[in-house]
């Protein structure tokens, strides 16, 4: 059979043969070389992004460590400063090996925005991440911060609110216990737990708290009985000692309770036995898990308030206490009723028999003093009341925010300035444009 002919463009035959090797070749090109071309082309742009960001984010961390060293770092929210990249290799906070071995010029412009910095870079010399030559033109204004983009720049705008500054009246003196255990997120301190605050106008900011202390005193006074002659005594004992013949019903004192016993206390005539119910109590943690206390023992008493929960097995468990005298032999003493200070023919004090009297009400002035400080016992305690503070605001002064430029023609003075006035308060928001891919 044979073979068909073909013309090439120009109207000349070619053969089957070198038609079907033309087209081998055409082929080759688009299914091999060129693949090859397109993923180069891919790659290199690849490394390229990964180095130019390397070199931005160099440059910026390199523009915030230099200025805040020189104390240039804006303040204000809003402010900027504009820095001279060839500043930072010329004092040695940047290197060309850390900007992709290339010493890149122009300029970053670092402004404070809420709690960080946008940092507009303008690169006008540095090889592939040269500004120009990797982004286009800027984008319109955008009302929110445009993630995820390499080149952003931000406007401030600016209104002001003229304020007026306000306390409430002083509530009443709290104690300690009668606060919160925990500081509270509107006040950032213990507020009282259960009273309300002193109540603020409506529709105005709060601003926090005045506070003021006071120390309170309130006394009791101890007293002893006192006796005539020093005589031959014992220690206190609810049992005759061994070499005393005598018991002095006049020193008859009482013992502390003892611990709480699971066993009942031998039974004497001078003891005084009591007996009680005995629990296991528990709390439920946040996996619904018993936590017992007293690692699960019985007892007769627990903080109810964190271990609300009561096994149902119960025990019984007992406490005691015992009466006790002093013993004494030869002639017996006279004791006094019980007072703060001797009297007349009583002059030693039994250090044993002592009581402590009544509390006094509470004063802010304390009456301990010399002559008084051998049996009078003071306690203290702080007291604080609350005064709230709060600020109302006028209308804005703008219908809207406006420009830096418009603002402050207005104030005639810088921001940070006018606003350390306490009779206004400035609001900043912002506007954004980002460098286009």
């Amino acid at each position: 059979m044979r073979r068909p002919a073909y013309v090439d463009s120009k109207g000349n035959k070619i053969s089957g043969d070198e038609s079907l090797k033309f087209k081998t070749n055409i082929y080759f090109i688009i299914g091999t070389i060129l693949p090859v071309i397109v993923l180069g082309f891919i790659g290199y742009q690849i490394f390229s992004n990964i180095n130019c960001n390397k070199t931005y984010d160099k440059i910026k961390s390199a523009s915030k460590e230099y200025l805040s060293s020189k104390n240039k770092l804006p303040s204000f929210e809003g402010e900027s400063v504009d820095l001279s990249i060839m500043e930072l290799y010329e004092k040695r906070y940047l290197s060309n090996y850390e900007t992709n071995n290339t010493e890149c010029s122009g300029k970053v412009k670092v402004t404070k925005y809420k709690d960080d910095y946008v940092y507009t870079l303008n690169l006008t010399s540095c090889n592939s991440c040269t500004t120009s030559k990797r982004y286009g033109g800027w984008s319109d204004l955008k009302n929110s911060y445009p993630r995820g983009k390499a080149i952003v720049d931000v406007f401030p705008y600016y209104n002001y609110y003229e304020v007026e500054m306000g306390v409430t009246d002083w509530s009443n003196f709290y104690d300690e216990e009668e606060l919160t255990t925990t500081v509270d997120k509107t006040y950032n301190t213990r507020i009282p737990a259960e009273r309300p605050l002193p109540e603020v106008p409506s529709d105005v900011k709060i601003l926090g708290l005045n506070t003021e202390q006071r120390v309170m005193y309130s006394y009791q006074d101890k007293t002893w009985k006192w006796y005539d002659i020093v005589g031959n005594y014992s220690e206190y004992s609810s049992e005759q000692p061994k070499g005393y013949s005598n018991k002095d019903t006049n020193t008859e004192k009482l013992t502390e309770w003892s611990e709480y016993l699971y066993k009942i206390p031998e039974e004497k005539e001078y003891r005084t036995i009591q007996r009680y119910t005995a629990y296991k109590y528990y709390y439920l943690d946040e996996n619904n898990q018993k936590v017992y206390y007293n690692n699960g023992k019985y007892s007769v008493e627990a903080d109810k308030e964190k271990y609300p929960y009561m096994e149902p097995e119960t025990t019984t468990m007992f406490r005691y206490r015992d009466k006790t005298w002093r013993w004494y032999n030869g002639q017996r003493r006279n004791y006094s009723n019980y007072t703060s200070s001797p009297k007349s023919e009583y002059k030693y004090k039994d250090e044993e028999l002592y009581s402590l009297g009544g509390n006094s009400s509470w004063s802010e002035t304390s009456s301990l003093n010399s002559s008084n400080a051998a049996y009078r016992v003071e306690e203290t305690k702080t007291q604080t009341r609350f005064q709230v503070k709060y600020e109302l605001n006028s209308l804005p002064i703008f219908d809207k925010p406006v420009s830096r430029e418009t603002f402050l023609k207005r104030i005639g003075t810088t921001v940070p300035k006018f606003a350390k006035d306490e009779g206004v308060r400035v609001e900043v928001s912002y506007k954004f444009k980002y460098r286009k891919s």
